[in-house]
């Protein structure tokens, strides 16, 4: 390889890493953490009519994360029902939920280590139902009903929680930083 070559090679892996520090840069300041007011609220519902440009910026967000398989809008300052997920971090889809309203929950409960990412670096075991059935409207605003089950369901209801300003990680988290 002559001298040319080498160096576009560096300025290439120098540019891939200006990118990855940009990214990293835009989720650290995106995504609410700890005390924020907006992770606390109860979000509203959207209209059909309203900008859905957030589901874009939020898309966007989750997919520059290292370890997200979810986010909700409250999590980026927006207090809207709608949230995205992500269950396998190396693939590039990422499903939309507009006002998701879960309207059966299975018997069985399962513990299992959560974490959020408005507490970075913390986890905590909780319980949660293992199935669920989810009403709600797709990125076309397609009204969907679909049962889910496992990691999935859990993902749903985590992010399901943060719609009605509930985070049982953050809830933990808060009684670590009381004692």
């Amino acid at each position: 390889m002559d001298a040319k070559a080498k160096k576009r090679q560096k300025e290439r892996r120098d540019k891939i890493k200006r990118n990855e520090a940009k990214k990293r840069e835009v989720v650290k300041d995106a995504i609410l953490k700890y005390d924020a007011p907006e992770l606390h609220a109860e979000c509203s519902v959207i209209s059909q009519l309203e900008d859905l440009s957030l589901i874009n910026k939020m898309k966007k967000v989750l997919s520059f994360t290292e370890n997200g398989v979810g986010l909700s809008a409250s999590q980026i300052g927006i207090t809207k029902k709608v949230f995205v997920i992500r269950p396998i971090i190396k693939d590039k889809e990422i499903k939309v939920f507009i006002n998701p309203e879960i309207v059966e929950i299975g018997k069985t409960i399962a513990l299992m280590t959560e974490g959020c990412l408005s507490y970075p670096d913390f986890f905590v075991d909780i319980e949660r139902p293992t199935k669920i059935k989810l009403k709600y409207y797709d990125e076309k605003f397609v009204e969907r009903i679909e049962d889910f089950s496992d990691y999935i369901a859990r993902i749903i209801q985590h992010e399901q929680d943060h719609l009605l300003g509930i985070c049982k990680v953050g809830e933990a988290w808060e009684k670590t930083q009381n004692k």
